[in-house]
C-alpha cells in the first residue's frame, strides 16, 4: 500500500532546463527556504537545471530524526533526475548535502554525482562551535530575521511563528548533533565557499572539509558574511559554482585555493 510519506515530494524545481548539462540541487540552511535561492535561477545558463530541497515536508516527515533520515528520504527523487548532479548546501544544508552524497555513493550512484558544494558551514567531522538549538526563542527569532525569506505575517502571528521556530530549533539540533559515521571519505570533488566576514566558520575548517573527500578540492573566499550566497552575493556565488563545476560534469579536475 502506498503511504502518504511515500507520495510526498521533498525536492522542488526552481528552474527547468531541457537536456541540462548540469542539475544543481540546493539544500537550504536551518530555517531557510526556497526563497533564498530564487535569485540563483536568473544567473544560471539555459542548460543548467536548478532544484531545491523543500524544508517543510522534510521536517514534517522526519521530525526529530537524524540527518541520515532526511538523506534517505531524498534518494528516490534524486534517482529520477537526469544529468550530472551538483549538491550544494548552505550552512546546515551543507552537511545534509554531504550526508545525501554519501547515501548516493553507498547506493551505487557515484557516477551521478559531479560535485559537492559546501557553503558557510563546519566540516562533517568538526564539532559545533555554538549550539543555537539551546538558545531562547528571542535569539531564534532574530536568527530568522537575519536569514530573510520569512514574511512579516509569520512574526505577527504567534501560533505560526511558534511552528516556524519549532522547525528551526529541530533542524539546528539535528545539525549540531551530527557526526560523520561514514567509514570512508566521499569519492567526489568538493568545492568549499566561505564568507570573508563570516566569523561563525573559520577558514581552518577548510582542512577538515578536505579530509572528508578523496576527489579534488578547492576553496573560495567570497565577499560577505554567513549569508554571502544570497541577495547581492547571489550572482558572484552562482558564477563561482558554474566555473567550478561545469567542467567537472565533463570529467575534469580543478585544484585551487582562491
Amino acid at each position: 500500500m502506498r503511504t502518504n510519506r511515500e507520495a510526498t515530494l521533498y525536492i522542488r524545481s526552481l528552474k527547468e532546463a531541457l537536456g541540462a548539462r548540469l542539475h544543481v540541487v540546493v539544500f537550504p540552511g536551518a530555517g531557510g527556504s526556497s526563497a533564498h535561492f530564487r535569485e540563483w535561477a536568473g544567473h544560471l545558463g539555459r542548460d543548467v537545471r536548478l532544484s531545491v530541497v523543500d524544508p517543510w515536508p522534510l521536517h514534517l516527515a522526519v521530525g526529530d530524526g537524524a540527518l541520515a533520515d532526511s538523506a534517505r528520504l531524498l534518494l528516490p527523487e534524486l534517482f529520477t533526475f537526469q544529468g550530472p548532479l551538483v549538491l550544494a548546501g548552505h550552512s546546515r544544508g551543507a552537511v545534509l548535502a554531504y550526508e545525501t552524497a554519501q547515501h548516493l555513493v553507498a547506493a551505487g550512484a557515484a557516477d551521478r554525482l559531479a560535485a559537492l558544494v559546501a557553503m558557510a558551514y563546519r566540516a562533517p567531522s568538526s564539532p559545533p562551535r555554538r549550539r543555537f538549538s539551546r538558545e531562547d526563542d528571542g535569539t531564534l527569532r532574530e536568527l530568522l530575521r537575519q536569514l530573510g525569506g520569512t514574511p512579516q505575517e509569520v512574526f505577527d502571528e504567534p501560533e505560526l511563528l511558534d511552528a516556524v521556530l519549532d522547525r528551526l530549533r529541530t533542524e539546528l539540533r539535528a545539525a549540531e548533533g551530527y557526526t560523520d559515521a561514514w567509514a570512508v571519505p566521499l569519492p567526489c570533488p568538493l568545492r568549499l565557499y566561505l564568507g570573508r566576514s563570516d566569523e561563525s566558520v573559520p577558514a581552518a575548517e577548510a582542512g577538515a572539509w578536505q579530509r572528508s573527500v578523496t576527489g579534488d578540492f578547492a576553496v573560495r573566499m567570497l565577499d560577505g558574511g554567513h549569508f554571502f550566497p544570497f541577495g547581492t552575493g547571489s550572482s558572484r556565488t552562482v558564477a563561482a559554482l558554474l566555473d567550478d563545476t561545469l567542467h567537472l560534469a565533463q570529467g575534469g579536475t580543478h585544484d585551487s585555493v582562491r
